[in-house]
């Protein structure tokens, strides 16, 4: 029976030294336990210098008494310290504004971070100066390039689409089948890439997607494309398909979520694909190998971003 531990018990015995004994005689197994707070999106932002010098069980829990977190459960329900999340993101596409929020939010989480796109120096000028962003120079459409911003990284977040009219072919599909077997060859985990709704052949003749396929040659066609490369690459994936995209604020919606190109799913705010492309990072167990529809609506409470994945299905399944 899983039970929830109170460190807070700990700190009455102030008499006693804290000690791996201490700590196995009141926490049992404790080297299967991982710190989580009484909210969860607190625990989302224990500071990773901490969950990272912490791994060994006594220094994690005095760190976590320290920072005021104080329950615990098992691993195996919750980890602070998924294997995608291990090392620096790579975020491809780092100018676009989906990839600037990407790169904000995982700041924001005090994580290390690849801004991956053709200009460092532009990438400079937007993040700014800071110890958590490497801005490097890298074309996708040059997989040459792509090899050593990829170096070390865990994850990768591909927000990359062509700019110009006949830009999607090389970008939004032959891109994207470089930018997942770069990623594979630097021995990253996981690749999400951010497509978009409708992009299927059974919506061939809805007027959103017969536009957006005009606006850029081949657009819609060439993303499809370029999820199949993906798929088939060999690196585990999720890919999160947007509808309409807007600027609002995000993080108060509802998400909603949808498998199978079933129609426009509504509209939905940049930060909050961002947070769905991290989340999918963060919780591998539950996205990896699926393709979402993502929409959002303003309502209360807003979806956890624990949950966004469940109740989805692998893709060979949908």
């Amino acid at each position: 029976e899983d039970t929830v531990l109170h460190l807070s018990s700990l700190c009455r015995h102030a008499s006693l030294p804290i000690t791996s004994a201490l700590l196995d005689s009141r926490l049992p197994g404790s080297s299967n336990f991982h710190c989580t707070s009484a909210s969860t999106a607190k625990a989302h932002h224990l500071p990773l210098s901490i969950r990272r010098a912490c791994r060994q069980p006594l220094r994690f829990y005095c760190a976590c008494i320290c920072h005021g977190f104080t329950n615990l459960v098992p691993a195996s329900e919750h980890s602070d310290l998924p294997s995608n999340m291990d090392g620096p993101v790579a975020v491809v596409g780092g100018s676009g504004k989906v990839a600037q929020q990407c790169v904000k939010q995982l700041v924001a989480k005090d994580h290390k971070v690849v801004a991956v796109g053709r200009d460092a120096s532009k990438l400079e000028e937007l993040f700014g100066p800071s110890p958590l962003v490497k801005c490097v120079s890298a074309d996708v459409e040059k997989p040459e390039t792509l090899k050593a911003a990829f170096q070390g990284v865990s994850g990768v977040i591909n927000a990359s689409s062509g700019k110009g009219y006949w830009s999607a072919e090389g970008v939004d599909n032959k891109g994207s089948g470089n930018v997942a077997q770069a990623a594979r060859a630097a021995g990253a985990k996981h690749v999400v890439m951010v497509s978009s709704a409708l992009v299927t052949t059974k919506n061939r003749l809805n007027p959103v997607r017969m536009m957006l396929n005009s606006f850029r040659w081949g657009l819609m066609d060439s993303k499809l494309r370029g999820e199949d490369r993906l798929r088939n690459s060999g690196i585990p994936y999720t890919v999160v398909r947007p509808g309409g995209l807007t600027d609002d604020g995000g993080g108060a919606s509802q998400l909603l979520i949808n498998q199978g190109d079933k129609g426009s799913p509504g509209r939905v705010s940049r930060a909050d694909v961002a947070a769905v492309c991290i989340a999918a990072l963060e919780h591998p167990e539950k996205s990896a190998g699926r393709t979402i529809e993502l929409a959002a609506q303003f309502a209360d409470p807003p979806t956890p971003l624990t949950t966004v994945f469940d109740g989805t299905v692998p893709d060979s399944t949908a």
